[in-house]
């Protein structure tokens, strides 16, 4: 029903359930009606399932229907049914068996950012399940492919197995928060009894905020409208790729070759960025809007063999016989070695011949024992019967324990510290939104939501407190952060332009105004007090100029770069580089990295060590070494910094976080309190009593402008990390300097490629620093999406992720999909070099839950290495080549 159908004023729908009309005593009895409700949302998206009722089936002697992959046993009765269906005229059954696995999925490539909704439907009917059985319910999986098929995302909604029931529906709405480019759905029926019936699976992205037209043919999404009006119009050709985008006063276009790949992309300010493929559809050069050129090669398997850069630096890779990158070798001569075992799982990480990391691991693929060889540090894992993480021993005394709800959520995480114990619970209401934190007995933060499930509010434990208000399309419009008495202490109130971008901040202390170019790079920002900043670019998004205009004063710095990107000169003063492409000298520091491409020394110009560094397997920093001393840094399963030690394992502080904003510092005895603002910016700090004991103001690219107090604080600017020996910010993959406005690495992501401008791979956020934040060094995040995650704030860590150096790779699929029978999906891909990125996963055919790179596949959770080596040779055997 749409809003149309009611009167004009109607503010109120009354809900009622009845028997009327039939014979007489037709309808006698006695009738109960339970959980009657009115969801709200907008009928019309397009299902992106193919063959959602399962009624085409082109092999009819396999049982399986298209564009459909079944794990069973079809001569058990596994696959296509048409004795039982809730719609058309098959559905899928699958037969319980007490220690098999059984399920039916899909995979389906579509595009989300962090914050995407997808909107599922679906129906199953049973017949004797087993109550205390395994998994019967659906599954949806978000995938991360630009190297490997990485799991970044489940959520499982389960069937009801107490009884026998006819066909019972499950209608969700999700919400990611990490970006994807892959969806996969599971019908399953693990570990069971008796028989389960699927059927109708629906897919459909979008929020309930947003309108869709489609085209004559209902498929394709030609103009899109947000709750405050803001358009974006798309064409597409005959098969599907967008050819156009129209958003605001800027459009990009699109050109595809005849096998639908993309060749040509113009942004809205006429750059063109084109790419050309080999016959078998492997990109092998693109050229950018500068015409800079990278070409690639690939081995028999179409994996990449080499990457050469504009420079005509080259990168090269090996693999073994199952396809795991074997070796790196970088443009300085590094090479980097990986080995594995049987069933595919790293256990090594060696720097030009000398082992660095082992990794071991249980039977599920959970990494048991993390060792740094050259440090001898030994890191131990153990694991729960759902293979959630449970206990983490760094050694040297310290070590965490994590405890679980029904649901998943962490309630309890005690991070023990030789005889010191930091004890975090956490309380959810029944949606799984973060309500409560409280560290070692007290109070550090509640938590109120709205219906559209954005954070309404936060009160700190010393009393204050903060108050969100949005506009229809989820954007902040105003927060005001009140003392402990209620008075407000800063009132921020936003305004947008048509594309979503903030044009103005009004403040207790003025107001910041905002303007854009066509590619939504900020050009200009201006301070009530007369302080204005101008940014130029050129046509891949290199700052070009600098003009701060200040108390009538205008000073100009002025950029240069090479063909990589690479930043050469400012204001005349050279800027050096490596082969790898990492910064090794500015004009106030020679800068020094490892084989990884991980910065490990910051020295003056006369050589004298500023800062030094080390890092875990992960690729998080470990230790940080400056003229105060060695502060050792101890993480929770978000990679928050949950306590520092010294060089003499005494702790210096600790903190608490929802998600990855922080909430509290305590540190020699007293705790603070952060105050932020709607970009995530530290803007104060209060002690127990409420009380401002430091502020902090920036400008758009994060240097601090103005800050008062004495209190040692790491976190500022977006809740980055701040080192302030060096003036950089640690954003966990790579260090950025908010000076130039640039990082000191390359990105361990290449971008995408029909939006060229994500490509340059050292400026930040885009060029947008407004409306983007970029927590891990590798993607720019919209702030809407980046903060709203609070409900998050105790993620359940499963397994653990190690690193794997090599070419990053995106692959997008639009109008086909995968299908195991034929490859009928339109792939296209940028790479880059990324020695010192971490990508959470390997590429293997058949991977368990948990583990190193397999933490997130819960497909073959519980299977042993010999099942899994089993399974992996009947796969090749019956593998061929359908490319």
């Amino acid at each position: 029903m749409e809003p149309s159908a009611f009167p004009s004023g109607t503010t109120h729908i009354q809900i009622r359930g009845y028997i009327t009309g039939g014979k007489t005593n037709e309808y006698s009895g006695e009738y109960w009606f339970d959980g009657l409700q009115i969801e709200e949302g907008h009928y019309g998206g397009y299902n992106v399932v193919e063959n959602p009722n399962f009624e085409r089936d082109t092999d009819p002697v396999d049982k399986i229907p298209d564009r459909w992959l079944l794990n069973g046993d079809t001569s058990k009765g596994d696959g296509l049914d048409s004795t039982e269906k809730h719609h058309g005229t098959k559905s899928v059954k699958l037969v319980g068996e007490s220690s098999q696995y059984r399920s039916v999925h899909q995979d389906i490539n579509i595009k989300g950012d962090a914050g995407a909704i997808l909107t599922i439907s679906v129906f199953s009917k049973a017949q004797n399940p087993n109550p205390k059985g395994g998994i019967y319910g659906y599954i949806i999986t978000t995938y991360d492919t630009r190297i490997i098929d990485t799991e970044v995302e489940k959520f499982t909604f389960h069937f009801d197995k107490s009884k026998s029931h006819d066909w019972q529906h499950i209608a969700r709405q999700i919400k990611t928060t990490k970006p994807f480019d892959k969806v996969r759905i599971y019908y399953q029926y693990s570990e069971q009894s008796g028989t389960a019936w699927f059927d109708t699976a629906k897919v459909i992205p979008g929020s309930v905020t947003t309108t869709h037209v489609y085209d004559a043919t209902g498929n394709y999404d030609i103009k899109t409208t947000d709750a405050e009006g803001r358009v974006v119009e798309k064409t597409y050709d005959t098969v599907g790729n967008v050819t156009s985008e129209k958003q605001g006063n800027s459009t990009t276009t699109n050109e595809y070759d005849g096998l639908n790949r993309l060749t040509k992309v113009t942004d809205a300010k006429q750059g063109v960025t084109q790419y050309e493929y080999d016959a078998n559809g492997n990109q092998i050069k693109s050229i950018n809007a500068n015409n800079k050129v990278s070409t690639y090669t690939y081995n028999e398997q179409n994996q990449v063999k080499t990457a050469t850069d504009p420079l005509n630096r080259t990168t090269k890779h090996e693999y073994d016989i199952n396809g795991n990158l074997t070796k790196i070798e970088s443009p300085n001569g590094t090479k980097i070695e990986h080995g594995y075992n049987a069933v595919d799982r790293q256990t090594s990480t060696s720097y030009n011949g000398k082992q660095k990391y082992t990794f071991e691991y249980d039977p599920n693929g959970n990494v048991t024992k993390e060792t740094d060889v050259e440090s001898n540090q030994v890191t131990t894992f153990t694991y729960d019967q759902d293979n959630k993480l449970k206990t983490v021993n760094e050694g040297n005394g310290h070590s965490t324990e994590y405890t679980y709800d029904k649901n998943g959520n962490v309630t309890d995480r005690k991070h023990i510290a030789g005889s010191t114990v930091i004890q975090s619970l956490f309380t959810y209401n029944s949606l799984n939104q973060l309500m409560q934190i409280k560290e070692n007995g007290a109070d550090r933060a509640w938590f109120t939501y709205e219906e559209n499930d954005k954070v309404a509010s936060r009160k700190n434990g010393d009393g204050t407190y903060s108050f969100y208000r949005y506009h229809g399309a989820g954007d902040v419009v105003q927060l005001v952060n009140y003392d402990r008495d209620g008075n407000p202490r800063d009132s921020f109130v936003y305004h947008y332009d048509n594309k979503g971008n903030i044009t103005s901040v009004k403040s207790d202390k003025g107001t910041i105004t905002y303007q854009y170019d066509e590619l939504d790079q900020l050009v200009k920002e201006s301070y009530s007090d007369g302080t204005v900043y101008e940014y130029t670019y050129d046509a891949v998004g290199n700052c070009l100029s600098k003009k701060v205009t200040k108390n009538g004063q205008a000073n100009t710095t002025t950029y240069t770069y090479n063909d990589a990107n690479e930043l050469t000169a400012v204001n005349g003063t050279t800027y050096e580089h490596d082969p790898n492409g990492n910064l090794v000298k500015d004009d106030r520091f020679i800068y020094v990295y490892d084989a990884q491409d991980r910065l490990t020394a910051v020295k003056d110009l006369q050589g004298n060590t500023v800062a030094s560094y080390t890092y875990r397997a992960d690729g998080m920093r470990k230790t940080m070494t400056t003229s105060s001393g060695t502060i050792t840094f101890h993480y929770d399963e978000n990679k928050n910094v949950i306590y520092e030690t010294d060089q003499n394992n005494n702790i210096l502080a600790s903190y608490t976080y929802n998600g990855i904003q922080p909430v509290s510092m305590t540190r020699d005895g007293k705790t603070y309190y952060y105050q932020l603002n709607n970009h995530g910016d530290v803007i104060a700090l209060t002690d127990s009593s409420g009380a401002v004991v430091a502020t902090y103001e920036y400008d758009a690219y994060g240097n601090i402008t103005k800050e008062t107090g004495t209190i040692t604080n790491p976190y500022r600017y977006a809740g980055y990390r701040y080192d302030q020996e060096t003036g950089l910010y640690y954003l966990q993959a790579r260090y950025y300097n908010p000076d130039t406005g640039r990082f000191l690495t390359l990105d361990p992501d290449p971008g995408d490629e029909d939006d060229p401008k994500t490509q340059n791979g050292y400026n930040y956020a885009n060029n947008n620093p407004v409306m983007f934040v970029d927590p891990d060094g590798h993607w720019g995040i919209l702030i809407r999406l980046a903060f709203e995650g609070i409900k998050w704030g105790a993620r359940t860590p499963i397994g653990r992720s190690i690193i794997n150096w090599g070419v990053r790779k995106f692959a997008k699929a639009f109008s086909s999909r995968w299908t195991p029978r034929k490859k009928t999906y339109k792939k296209r891909v940028i790479y880059r070099p990324a020695r010192s990125s971490i990508s959470w996963g390997k590429r293997v055919v058949y991977r368990s839950k948990g583990g190193k790179q397999n933490k997130r596949d819960s497909a073959f959770v519980g299977m042993s290495e010999e099942q899994l080596l089993k399974m992996k040779k009947m796969h090749q055997t019956q593998r061929k080549d359908v490319s």
